[in-house]
Formats: structure tokens, C-alpha cells, sequence
């Protein structure tokens, strides 16, 4: 059954079609990608679905009754005054209603002993909610929160802090739990793994890929798409295609697909143009009825597109002067703000023509460790560079762009010979016709992103250092990137948590950790291999630990009592719903004091119940 059908829609921008004829459906359960290149509609799209936005033609059909969710960073102004657990819980209040309205009904039943229809009525509310209560997941509401918030990177600790406290990439992050929490009909996510580490992206992976709900996600981070869809949305020139499979199925079947659709669109052109030269040729002459009839079909036909033409981006990176063979050296170096220190005692040394990614948990201090090799930051120990190196600085809040200025403008001001040389290389990086114009204060994260590496293209750096480089770009500009660093001779340290990227571009990998920092001599792969092999070892390690002489004795005393545990939890679920079905029966209801008994038998036995079902999940733990 579908979830989600989007018939014909269409979206008019600034007097023109963003995109037209969109329509789709999802199934449930099903985990779909939305894909296209930056500025194609993809987020107009979405909040199209969600309701923030009108569109112009066509309409959406969601299932009855479905639960949707989204993810937002803006909070209101009182919920910054929150802390995370009251923020979260906000997506409870249906559970905590039900809860209130048992807390209600339950005081109604001790205050109406002496009135048998009151008392009645009492008991079937509370009977009701405490239903409702159980099957909305009640009881599982507290676990539930804790598992999302420390899968995303919190610590539980941290469910008593203030909003307010939390950085805008926490803040979306923490708006990410909130709606994993409900486990909703269909989740619509733009771009989840922005502020996510390793971890948490491998947390959320494996959340989603298990999700019993549909999912409709925008992300640019192809190991993800790999591990979490099996469809793929494309836009393409205003329309959509809808591709089976993740997202390298998907590279590979729209090559193929797109291919032979354009053998075709060729075939047809060559037949347009015989038919017009026919229609030229003879309008007037003696065959023109015939002529007639050409055009007439030519009329009729319905034209095919040529497919295939998303962005493309040429971009060059060269470096200009050779540095010396040593590029820069690290020794004990510390960095820290308001005397915390962020990184303590790293060393290391880049030679030239050396690529090396660093890796490490949010907050870890890789960014802060970049600032200090580039002289933004204080610190301590010693950095020290080679011979002619000149540094090229990419930084996640792009330091080289002046918002006052075009795009143009900004090639201009590094010194480019004309407009046409800098139209010139603004193209390769996907600036066309008159995005050049552009200021720079209205341009999205991955227009600026790009706009830096022109300039830093235009620089010539022979040492990049790239804090996230592949930040909000579109999958076909990561691709570009890619390629161009891949054929750019200098030396390039970079902070990414894009695996496909780390896969290719790092030749040696630093990975920070809680013990200080460790080198993988042989990139992304030999870490993934070592981490592989560590979890291994450790199974094999606690399965070989020789076990104390009392240990079999006191597994025997836990098996047994987790037996002794569940018989009487069973029992005692048996035992309430007798109790409940003897509530509803006139001998007690119409007994105050009969009532009253059961009732107080009824909640001692839901205590005993609590308390068996925590012994039961320590045991099991």
C-alpha cells in the first residue's frame, strides 16, 4: 500500500517551471533517495510534502491516518529554554495524555467509591487509557529515548542540559532523534548525515536500514545511499526518473538507460530533420498534399528530450611553485580555547605529494588542529613548513568569500586577467550564464564551497588544507572534486567524514581516539580492515577468558532465576486480567468497598509487576 502519491505536481519559480509533472509513489516500508543536482528543487520538493510550501499544479496523497515526521534545526523560543529530555518527550504527548488520564481516572475511582455508576464509568476510562498507554509504547518511552540519543552521539548525561547550550549541528542532530523516536509512517529526511560522525552515521544506517517505516531521504553521501535505499528519485532538467536498486545500482542503470534513450532521441533528430528538409523541399510544388501530411505528423509526434545533461563540472586544482620534500612538521603539538585543551601532544610530518585524511568523533578537535597548521589558532609545541610551501585554506565556514561581492566579482578581486578568463574558470566549477553575478551573501553551502575551490584553484596552493570539503555538495560535484584532486600534484591534509571520499583520497589516515592518535600507513581501507579485525579478536577474547571456578554455578543460579522471574511475570499478567475483567462485573463495581479492595490489589500487583520486569532486564543484561 502506498504511503505517499504525488500525481502531475508542478512548481512555477520566479515566472518559470522549477520542475513540472512530478509524480511518484512510495510504499510502505519502502526506502527511497531523492537525488539531482544542487539548486533542482530537491528541498522545494520537500517541503512541498510536508506542508511548508504551495505548489502550483497537480497534488499529494498521503495514507489516511499516517504519522509523518521531518527534520528542523529552528526551535521555538521556549523550547530553547527546554532541556533535551523535555524537548524530546514533546514528541510523546499522546503517551503522556494517556499517562495523565490514568493518573486522572485512577484519583476518580478513589473519590467515587460510594457512587457504583461513577465508580463504573471511572474504571473503564482508566481501563481506556491504561490500553491506549500500552499500545502507543508507553513502556518502552524511556528506553526508546535513551537508545536514539546515544546512537546520535549524546550522552545520557546530557538529557538534563538546556537547549539553548547546543550548537545549530547538535541542535539538528537532536531534531534527527526526535523524529526517529515515534517510528513514524513514512520519515522525510533532507540531508541527515550533515553534523553526524562515523559512528553515529553507522548508527543511523543500521537504524534505518531496519526502520519498519517508509523513508524519502535527500543525502549526497553515497556509502549511505549504498547501506539505506533501494530506489532512487532522480531530477533531471525539471522532471524525475525513478531508478530500482541503491545508489551504485543506480550510477550503473541510468548509464545504460540514459544511453539508449539517447540512441534513440539521435534516431529521432535524424528523422526530424529528413521529414523538415521533405516538408522544405516540396511545400509548394506538386507533392505538397504529401508535404501536408508530413507536417501534420510532425505536428502529432511527441519529441523526445536528450537525457543525461545534470550539471556537468570540470574543475582543475594546479599548484604553482614546487614545495621542498618535507611540507610540514608537527611536534607535541597542543591546541585548546579558554584553557581547555582541545588536542594535546600530535605529531606528525607530511612529505610532499602525500594525501592525508583525519578522522576522529565530533568534537575531537580535528577542525581546531587545521586551524592551528594554517596560523587561525594559537598553540603550543611546534609546526614548522618546508621549503616554498604556500597554503590553500578550505574552511567549513568559507574564510576566502566576501559576502558583498558577485561570484565574478570574487575571481576579479584574486586577480583574474578579464571577465572572460574568469567566466572561464567559474564554469568548470559550475557557475553558468548569470549565476556569475550572484552576490555571495545569497549563494547555498555548496555554491560557496565550490566558489572557494575556484579561488583556491585560481591561488595555486601547493599544500591544501580542506576542513570538509565535500560539504554540501551534490553528488556530481563530489564526483568532480574527486577527480580533480585526484589529478592535482601538491600535497593535501583534509578533515572529512565522506567514506567514499576517505576511500579515495586518503593515501595515509590519522585517526584521533580517546587514547591519543593513531596512523593508518595504508588509508581508509586498512582502517576499516583493523577495526573489522579488532571487533573479531575481541569476541575471540572474551570467548577464550577461562572462566572462575564459580562462575558456572552462578550462570546456573541466573538461569534459573530468570525461569523463576518469568513464570511469575506470567502469572501475575494472568492475575490482572482477571483483576480487570472483575472490575467490569456488577458484584464488584456495585460494591464500593469490594471495588475499593480490588482496586488496591490491582495496583499492588502492578508494583510487584514493575519491579520483576527490571530484575528480568538486569538479568538478561
Amino acid at each position: 500500500m502506498a504511503v505517499l502519491r504525488v500525481d502531475q505536481l508542478g512548481k512555477v519559480f520566479n515566472g518559470e517551471y522549477l520542475w513540472k509533472d512530478i509524480s511518484f509513489s512510495i510504499e510502505a516500508g519502502e526506502k527511497v533517495g531523492l537525488l539531482g543536482p544542487n539548486g533542482c528543487g530537491k528541498s522545494t520538493l520537500i517541503k512541498a510534502l510536508l506542508g511548508d510550501i504551495e505548489y502550483d499544479d497537480g497534488a499529494i496523497f498521503f495514507a489516511k491516518d499516517n504519522v509523518i515526521a521531518t527534520v528542523s534545526q529552528k526551535l521555538e523560543n521556549d523550547q530553547e529554554n527546554h532541556n533535551l529530555l523535555t524537548y524530546l518527550l514533546e514528541m510523546f504527548s499522546d503517551i503522556l495524555e494517556a499517562e495523565k488520564a490514568m493518573e486522572r481516572q485512577q484519583k476518580r475511582m478513589e473519590e467515587v467509591t460510594d457512587d457504583p455508576d461513577a465508580l463504573q464509568e471511572a474504571i473503564e476510562r482508566y481501563t481506556r487509557a491504561t490500553e491506549r498507554y500500552e499500545r502507543l509504547g508507553g513502556y518502552q518511552m524511556e528506553a526508546r529515548i535513551k537508545e536514539v540519543v546515544i546512537g546520535l552521539g549524546f550522552g545520557e548525561e546530557e538529557l538534563k542540559r538546556p537547549m539553548s547550550q547546543f550548537s545549530g549541528g547538535q541542535k539538528t542532530r537532536i531534531s534527527l532523534a526526535r523524529s526517529l523516536l515515534r517510528e513514524p509512517d513514512i520519515l522525510i529526511l533532507d540531508e541527515p548525515n550533515n553534523y553526524l560522525d562515523l559512528s553515529a552515521l553507522a548508527w543511523l544506517e543500521k537504524f534505518l536500514t531496519s526502520y519498519k517505516g517508509a523513508v524519502l531521504v535527500v543525502s549526497h553521501d553515497r556509502f549511505f545511499l549504498d547501506a539505506v535505499i533501494g530506489r532512487v528519485l532522480e531530477f533531471e532538467q525539471g522532471r524525475i526518473y525513478s531508478y530500482v536498486g541503491n545508489y551504485s545500482a543506480f550510477v550503473e542503470k541510468k548509464e545504460q538507460i540514459v544511453e539508449n534513450h539517447n540512441k534513440l532521441y539521435a534516431k529521432q533528430q535524424e528523422k526530424i530533420a529528413q521529414t523538415e528538409a521533405y516538408i522544405t523541399k516540396y511545400k509548394a510544388g506538386i507533392k505538397s498534399k504529401q508535404a501536408r501530411g508530413r507536417q501534420s505528423q510532425l505536428d502529432r509526434l511527441e519529441r523526445l528530450e536528450k537525457r543525461g545533461e545534470n550539471h556537468e563540472m570540470s574543475m582543475r586544482l594546479q599548484q604553482g611553485v614546487v614545495s621542498g620534500k618535507k611540507v610540514v612538521t608537527l611536534k607535541k603539538v597542543s591546541v585548546g580555547y579558554d584553557d581547555k585543551t582541545i588536542v594535546s601532544d600530535v605529531s606528525f610530518e607530511l612529505q610532499r605529494g602525500e594525501r592525508v585524511g583525519i578522522i576522529g568523533p565530533n568534537g575531537c578537535g580535528k577542525t581546531t588542529l587545521l586551524k592551528a597548521v594554517v596560523g587561525a589558532l594559537p598553540y603550543g609545541g611546534k609546526i614548522q613548513y618546508g621549503v616554498n610551501v604556500e597554503v590553500g585554506w578550505f574552511s567549513q565556514e568559507h574564510d576566502l568569500i566576501q559576502e558583498e561581492l558577485t561570484v565574478l566579482d570574487t575571481l576579479m578581486e584574486e586577480g583574474a586577467r578579464d571577465y572572460q578568463e574568469a567566466r572561464e574558470i567559474l564554469a568548470s566549477y559550475g557557475f553558468m550564464g548569470e549565476e556569475v553575478y550572484k552576490k555571495c551573501e545569497r549563494l547555498s553551502g555548496g555554491e560557496k564551497s565550490r566558489l572557494v575551490m575556484a579561488v583556491l584553484m585560481f591561488k595555486k596552493p601547493n599544500l591544501l588544507v580542506l576542513d570538509e570539503p565535500t560539504n554540501h555538495l551534490d553528488v556530481y560535484a563530489r564526483q568532480a572534486l574527486e577527480d580533480a584532486l585526484e589529478e592535482y600534484q601538491g600535497t593535501i591534509l583534509f578533515v572529512s567524514h565522506d567514506r567514499y571520499f576517505l576511500k579515495r583520497m586518503a593515501d595515509r589516515l590519522l585517526v584521533f581516539e580517546e587514547e591519543g592518535m593513531e596512523i593508518f600507513p595504508e588509508g581508509y581501507l586498512q582502517y576499516l580492515s583493523v577495526l573489522q579485525q579488532r571487533a573479531v579478536d575481541k569476541v575471540k577474547k572474551v570467548s577464550a577468558k577461562p572462566k572462575k571456578v564459580g562462575d558456572k554455578k552462578q550462570e546456573r543460579v541466573r538461569k534459573a532465576r530468570i525461569g523463576e522471574v518469568e513464570r511469575s511475570i506470567e502469572s501475575l499478567e494472568q492475575t490482572l486480567e482477571g483483576i480487570h475483567q472483575s472490575l467490569l462485573e456488577e458484584e464488584v463495581y456495585a460494591n464500593p468497598e469490594r471495588c475499593m479492595e480490588v482496586n488496591e490489589q490491582m495496583q499492588l500487583n502492578e508494583q510487584e509487576l514493575d519491579e520483576l520486569m527490571l530484575e528480568w532486564e538486569e538479568l538478561m543484561a
